[in-house]
């Protein structure tokens, strides 16, 4: 099992769900049950109410832009929308403006 945690430029760290698809973005009364990281918390508005997805498997960690206002990058490199990226440790996301490190843990 995969353990993924997101850190802040600041050092804020996000801890991952423990579940097979988790869904990036702001939440809104109108979304507040799809979103499992909210960045509307960071008072980050560069990023989309649903902006983009990790998909987990036991091995392996993928991330995909869902068609967002402001584009998803991995190492300053942007993404196509809906395709997955593997995700590695150390990878730089970049969210709107919000910059995070990958940090990933493989927990036996």
């Amino acid at each position: 099992m995969l353990i993924v945690t997101l850190v802040t430029d600041d050092g804020t760290a996000i801890n991952c769900p423990q579940k097979a698809i988790i869904a990036l973005g702001r939440r809104d009364d109108a979304n507040i049950n799809q979103i499992d990281i909210d960045f509307s918390l960071l008072n980050e508005h560069g990023v989309s109410r649903l902006h983009a997805f990790i998909f987990m498997t036991d091995d392996a960690a993928y991330i995909q832009d869902y068609n967002s206002r402001n584009g998803t990058y991995i190492n300053q490199q942007q993404l196509y929308p809906l395709k997955r990226y593997p995700l590695h440790h150390g990878n730089q996301l970049m969210l709107g403006r919000i910059i995070l490190t990958v940090h990933i843990e493989n927990q036996a």
